[in-house]
């Protein structure tokens, strides 16, 4: 992806991507915008590339490169060495209702065709509105499990970067609560394996095989990949600014707030304090994505992103430059029989405000 020869063109995101970068298929089957766009430009999948992902796949790939560089022993120079000073925070946030969840799905799946390990959040709002139950922490005093969430990404992250987790060595210690995989249970002792031969991989298939386990697993996962430097590591989060929220959760009487969630607690690297030091990834970038869809008395942007306007990639309407890539590619894909005429683009301006979604269904009634 180049971000200066790029920008504005569209690229397909082909069905063997979609099964093999998304388990499941949940993103693009569960997202009421994107489900419906490709219902309008059905059999085509294809996503404009705008100029604040361009910088960020720019920024993912030049990082690739400089990686490989660098496990291959061959010497930087300066430009490489300068190309790895990127931020390793990005708040991706929309001006008005746009497409954030598009921009993700674009980098999380250029991350992962890339070779960078990707822990992906789609739906944040939902850990805290719709999952079934909580329960009190086995392993984390005061904290409470969400193990059907915790399991799903456990399942992600092996489907998804299995490989390389094997590959990866644990640095902490985490007494006996994690054995080989090798085991079809938990062994009676320690002594029956080496813990220095335990991986990451390790740790996700132990969650998986217990379920009091599962949510420490997720917890215990994110700390050493942010610790990981032999490959580069995403955390990509949708709908970020919902864990500063209420929950629809209680116990005994006690909302539940979203911090005392132990996966939430986990991953929310980012709050009024800043980002937090102690969070910050040894090798990769944490991608926090807002949305708008769900207005509170919580203003986000100004109570906890008001100092990352050097880190914020803002989503703005089409511009006029975009407008018309959009509707060279309704052509170039025969979205309908005859051209939009230059009239036709400025009543779509016009009518839609240059909102995505909007420019889309007035196009298809033009």
């Amino acid at each position: 992806a180049n971000k200066d020869t790029d920008v504005n063109k569209f690229f397909a995101l082909t069905d063997e991507q979609i099964k093999k970068n998304f388990p499941a298929g949940y993103v693009v089957t569960s997202n009421p915008p994107i489900v419906e766009l490709f219902e309008l430009v059905e059999p085509n999948k294809h996503f404009m590339l705008r100029k604040p992902v361009a910088t960020i796949l720019s920024a993912i790939l030049s990082r690739k490169l400089a990686g490989t560089m660098a496990r291959e022993g061959l010497r930087l120079g300066w430009r490489a060495r300068h190309r790895q000073n990127v931020s390793r925070l990005v708040y991706l946030a929309p001006l008005i209702t746009m497409f954030v969840s598009v921009s993700l799905i674009q980098i999380v799946n250029f991350a992962r065709e890339n070779g960078w390990i990707v822990l992906h959040v789609p739906h944040a709002r939902a850990w805290i509105h719709e999952a079934p139950y909580v329960t009190k922490s086995a392993f984390h005093e005061g904290k409470f499990d969400i193990d059907v969430v915790g399991a799903d990404i456990l399942k992600q992250v092996i489907q998804c970067n299995g490989k390389q987790l094997a590959s990866l060595p644990l640095r902490g210690d985490y007494g006996d609560a994690y054995y080989p995989r090798s085991f079809v249970k938990k062994p009676k002792s320690a002594s029956e394996y080496n813990k220095s031969d335990l991986t990451l991989l390790d740790i996700c298939e132990s969650g998986l095989k217990d379920d009091l386990l599962t949510c420490k697993a997720v917890v215990d996962l994110k700390a050493e990949l942010a610790q990981v430097t032999e490959f580069p590591v995403l955390i990509a989060i949708d709908e970020y600014n919902a864990w500063f929220q209420k929950t629809v959760f209680g116990y005994e009487g006690v909302p539940v707030k979203a911090e005392d969630i132990t996966l939430i607690d986990a991953l929310r690297d980012v709050d009024a304090s800043g980002y937090r030091a102690d969070r910050k990834l040894a090798n990769g970038l944490f991608i926090a994505a807002t949305t708008e869809n769900y207005p509170t008395k919580y203003d986000f942007s100004k109570q906890v992103c008001a100092s990352y306007k050097r880190v914020r990639k803002l989503l703005h309407p089409y511009t006029p430059q975009e407008l018309t890539s959009l509707v060279d590619y309704f052509h170039a894909i025969n979205f309908r029989q005859s051209k939009y005429s230059d009239k036709d683009v400025v009543f779509l301006r016009l009518m839609t405000k240059g909102v995505p979604l909007k420019v889309f269904k007035q196009a298809c009634i033009l």
